[in-house]
């Protein structure tokens, strides 16, 4: 089980996450490429609001392909083009995550590898 805590000489975290997350002695770790709004038939999805809710469900798929859970999850890097709908974003990371609060960085970019692309997810976790 992944220890998380915020240590009392540190700032309280300013949004949903921790400061320390503590991977298990022993555990192993899986690090993904980055996570797209792309369906799992190819399709980038045009409307920005629908990629970012599949690039979640996507995040759901690679932890389901590994068999880890939100529980297993250390740290989420998320790549955004614009602050328009980070809302959304946050939206479905808590509809995928649940009450897990992991570590968490977003990062706005002015593009990704496909201009047409705004968001992009790194996973970190141990289990």
């Amino acid at each position: 089980m992944i220890e998380r805590l915020n240590p009392s000489n540190m700032h309280a975290p300013i949004g949903a996450y921790v400061h320390h997350n503590i991977s298990p002695p022993g555990a192993r770790l899986y690090a993904s490429a980055g996570q797209l709004g792309v369906t799992p038939a190819g399709e980038l999805l045009s409307d920005p609001r629908e990629q970012i809710a599949e690039a979640w469900l996507n995040v759901g798929r690679w932890l389901e392909a590994v068999q880890l859970n939100a529980s297993d999850v250390l740290r989420l890097t998320v790549f955004m083009t614009s602050a328009e709908h980070v809302e959304h974003s946050r939206e479905c990371r808590r509809k995928l995550l649940g009450d897990v609060v992991t570590g968490n960085t977003l990062i706005y970019v002015s593009a990704l590898a496909d201009p047409k692309m705004v968001i992009e997810i790194d996973i970190l976790a141990a289990a």
